[in-house]
């Protein structure tokens, strides 16, 4: 689609000619930080070269701490939170960090 030959994205990405070659014919392996770079020297995000790639339907179990953690408007901080809570081994900082909360929420 830009008409880029092998040599000039080869240049860009500091690596062979026949590297290039192998990765478009899927025999290279090719790690996620050079396909991250791949996309940048095409001026593309990475999942555009992922377009049309049939996605495999097997899916990991994961626990239902986990699920539970994802129904949280910003699991990601809440994650942080609850994941730090857990590792507190004192039974009265827990007691009183609770308290703290609650009172903020106003519960």
């Amino acid at each position: 689609m830009l008409r880029l030959s092998q040599r000039t994205l080869a240049g860009a990405l500091g690596i062979s000619v026949e590297r290039v070659r192998q990765y478009e014919s899927g025999e290279g392996q090719i790690s996620v930080v050079q396909l991250c770079e791949i996309a940048d020297a095409l001026d593309v995000k990475p999942e555009f070269l992922f377009a049309g790639v049939p996605r495999r339907r097997t899916k990991i179990d994961k626990s239902p701490m986990i699920d539970f953690l994802d129904s949280f408007p910003n699991a990601t901080e809440d994650y942080t939170l609850v994941r730090s809570y857990m590792r507190i081994k004192d039974a009265k900082m827990k007691w009183l960090i609770i308290a703290i909360v609650e009172a903020i929420a106003g519960d």
